[in-house]
Parts: structure tokens; C-alpha cells; sequence
């Protein structure tokens, strides 16, 4: 019986299935890498997106800073102005901290983003740089969302500013 089988088969009959075989395989093979380069490609998009928006969020953060002076200077309510330094400071934490460990963050039409963890060594090493950086910046900015800031924490502020612009470009 077996004879009776494999006895018709001969190199010109294998010949079409093993390159029809091979194509098959071959397409598949294709195929899964370009899915698996757009799913890559817009991992790095979106990550360009957030960074873009961190960007936005620590100028967005220095203007309210300013405008906290200025409602000192001229003795107007501070209070929106707190509570919109409060915000944003929670913001660029969770976006932070969904950079370095992955995680979802809200984008601007509350939409829900899935951050991977970085695994990039020059990543990490930037994260290493930028926490202490952030850290040092959210306690004078947290002085300053505070009800009760007082005026030598601006001053404290715009010092801190002047002498770290290097270290605040990381953040950027």
C-alpha cells in the first residue's frame, strides 16, 4: 500500500508543493513582520505625541509659575492658577511614570493610550537623569500650588530656574 502511495512520488510531482509550500510560508513570514513593524512604528509615534506633550506641560507649568508672580505682584487671585499647577504637575508625573514602567494615560480627547515600559538603555539612562531633576522642581512647585505661597518662593523659584536651564532641558 505504501509502495502504492509514495511510489508515484517522484521530484517532478514534489517539485510545485515544496515551492508552493515555501511561498506560503514565505508570505506568512511577510506578512507577520509588517504587522509587527506598523504595531512598532506606532508605539514610536505615540511616544513622540507624549513626549511632544511633557514638552508642552513643563512650559505650560513655567507660564502658570509667571503668572502666580505676576497675581502675587498685583495681590489677584491665585487660586485658579494653583489649582491649574496642581493639575498639570499630576499630569507630567503620570505620564512620567507611564514612560519609565508603562501604563495608560488619558491623551487630549481623553482617549486611553497604553504606554510600553521603556527597555531602551539610552532611555533609562535619561530617566535616571530627569527623576531627581523632576523631583527637585515638584517640591518647589508643589510650594507653590499651595494656598499660602509666599513671595520668596517665587523668588526661590526663578533662582532654582536660572541655575538648572541645563537640567531643564532633559525634561523637555
Amino acid at each position: 500500500m505504501l509502495r502504492f502511495i509514495f511510489g508515484r512520488i517522484t521530484m517532478r510531482s514534489v517539485g510545485p508543493l515544496i515551492i508552493a509550500l515555501t511561498s506560503f510560508l514565505l508570505v506568512g513570514i511577510i506578512i507577520s513582520l509588517s504587522f509587527y513593524l506598523a504595531d512598532e512604528r506606532d508605539d514610536m509615534i505615540v511616544q513622540i505625541n507624549v513626549a511632544g506633550r511633557q514638552r508642552m506641560l513643563t512650559e505650560r507649568m513655567s507660564l502658570t509659575v509667571h503668572k502666580l508672580e505676576v497675581a502675587q505682584r498685583w495681590h489677584a487671585a491665585q487660586q485658579p492658577l494653583q489649582e491649574q499647577l496642581q493639575q498639570d504637575m499630576l499630569l507630567f508625573e503620570d505620564i512620567l511614570n507611564s514612560f519609565k514602567y508603562g501604563g495608560m494615560i488619558k491623551d487630549n480627547y481623553e482617549n486611553s493610550i497604553r504606554l510600553r515600559a521603556s527597555s531602551k538603555p539610552e532611555l533609562l539612562a535619561l530617566f535616571a537623569k530627569i527623576t531627581p531633576v523632576w523631583k527637585a522642581y515638584h517640591k518647589h512647585l508643589q510650594t507653590l500650588s499651595n494656598d499660602q505661597a509666599a513671595p520668596q518662593t517665587l523668588l526661590t523659584w526663578q533662582s532654582l530656574a536660572q541655575q538648572e536651564a541645563q537640567q531643564l532641558l532633559l525634561m523637555n
